[in-house]
């Protein structure tokens, strides 16, 4: 089954791919003003719903979508949820804003992903893009034309994803995914302030860290840094916990998945999810 097969959910009407439409006037397609949230779905739960439900909430109140039709995204999400196949899925909802004072259209959409390497994942450094670390890069919107761009590139040159930093150095995030690092024995992870993305499995594995006794410095993590970190991984939805074995150009023996940190962390998040799901 290809990602043309599995259906979409258009304002709680699921059709069939080749069927889903929004309208070419829609200010979400010719300003990039829409919201937008991505979820794993397996086994038929999706994982950390709530969470991702009132983060989408707070980026549609920043981007002004006013409609009644918010209210029943989770209402048309979990319709949607019970029709997919039970394989591993990437579930995105996208809110747009209309045109012309009309209403905007909600789409939840899945696709298929492949899973991380086993061993560990290499980042490149992104050098044309920087993050003004503004509100605008706190929440999820649909202007992603630097983190699709810095993502191409880094996979173009080998690597799993790419580092994006603030404009005077500091890592803000992954292009689709919070950074976390062990630097001389302090557990690191950027601010939201300086750029970082309010992660939900960063958000349950900082709390999770919390229950277990361990500090997060949540602090501005200096891309020079990575030369002398002794663990760095990334978190996101998807792929939960993700081992680095290598930042190119500044930590090219890291120990991946096998970081005791990272091992920790995953545990930490999977063992959660009963709680959260």
């Amino acid at each position: 089954m290809s990602a043309a097969d599995l259906p979409v959910s258009v304002d709680g009407a699921i059709v069939g791919a080749r069927a889903a439409h929004v309208s070419a006037l829609d200010t979400t397609f010719t300003q990039g003003l829409g919201a937008f949230d991505t979820l794993l779905v397996e086994r038929g739960v999706a994982r950390f719903r709530e969470r991702h439900l009132e983060r989408l909430r707070g980026t549609c109140a920043f981007l002004a979508l006013e409609s009644a039709a918010i209210e029943r995204i989770e209402e048309w999400l979990g319709q949607y949820v019970a029709v997919l196949p039970l394989e591993p899925l990437a579930v995105r909802t996208t809110v747009t804003r209309g045109f012309a004072g009309g209403a905007g259209t909600i789409v939840i959409a899945a696709r298929r992903f492949d899973p991380a390497p086993p061993a560990g994942v290499t980042l490149s450094v992104e050098g044309r893009f920087a993050l003004a670390g503004d509100e605008l890069d706190r929440h999820k919107t649909t202007s992603r034309g630097r983190y699709a761009l810095a993502r191409e590139s880094a996979v173009r040159g080998g690597a799993f994803d790419a580092l994006v930093c603030h404009r005077d150095g500091d890592v803000a995030d992954a292009t689709s995914a919070n950074v976390w690092a062990r630097v001389g024995g302090e557990l690191v992870t950027p601010p939201v302030a300086r750029g970082a993305l309010p992660g939900i499995v960063r958000a349950v594995l900082q709390a999770e860290l919390a229950r277990a006794g361990e500090t997060v410095h949540e602090r501005p993590l200096r891309i020079a840094e990575l030369a002398r970190a002794e663990e760095v991984f990334l978190t996101n939805s998807l792929h939960r916990v993700v081992g680095v074995s290598a930042v190119t150009g500044f930590a090219e023996r890291l120990p991946g998945s096998r970081g005791d940190t990272m091992r920790r962390a995953l545990g930490l998040v999977i063992a959660a999810e009963p709680r959260y799901a």
